[in-house]
């Protein structure tokens, strides 16, 4: 896979990284630094590309590069992005991308943004979601409250179930 040259070029390899998985370019750091450098292209399609390719790597190496790229000014790549953040695991499983689920949660007005963090706080399966999730269950927003049950139902924790016996009570 080419190291430079036109955006074709990183794009293919980050699909080529996402597909076949990682190390492609020498070793897992080798892959993460190239699509973290990727991020800085000017076409979001190689953007988007390569924060999905961080996400099949799963490397805790990528967490900063993924959460980078929240700030991006196409929502398809911030979307990506959460998505992203949902599935990566450090070496135990842990879910390295919650703490910026999390913040993005509390500090966004942005409602695609605060939906799609939800729903991969679900899928990153952490159980500190639970605190957060629980009382958009019960009381937010009726979407907030749609997708906080969703991913509610997707954690292990034994509470769940009070969870989601708790979000009955939601006024919609």
């Amino acid at each position: 896979v080419p190291r430079r040259g036109s955006d074709a070029q990183p794009h293919a390899a980050a699909i080529v990284i996402a597909a076949i998985g990682s190390p492609v370019r020498g070793s897992v750091q080798d892959d993460v630094t190239f699509l973290s450098e990727s991020l800085s292209s000017d076409d979001p399609h190689v953007r988007r590309a390569a924060v999905e390719a961080l996400a099949a790597i799963g490397s805790p190496l990528g967490v900063e590069a993924v959460a980078f790229a929240l700030a991006d000014e196409v929502r398809e790549v911030q979307l990506a992005a959460l998505r992203a953040l949902g599935k990566l695991r450090d070496d135990e499983g842990g879910a390295l991308g919650a703490p910026h689920l999390l913040e993005l949660m509390e500090s966004s007005d942005d409602e695609e943004l605060v939906a799609a963090a939800i729903r991969a706080l679900g899928e990153a399966g952490d159980a500190r979601a639970l605190g957060v999730l629980r009382p958009l269950a019960r009381s937010g927003d009726a979407m907030r409250a749609v997708f906080a049950v969703e991913s509610i139902a997707r954690l292990a924790d034994p509470r769940r179930i009070d969870a989601l016996i708790d979000a009955l009570s939601h006024h919609d």
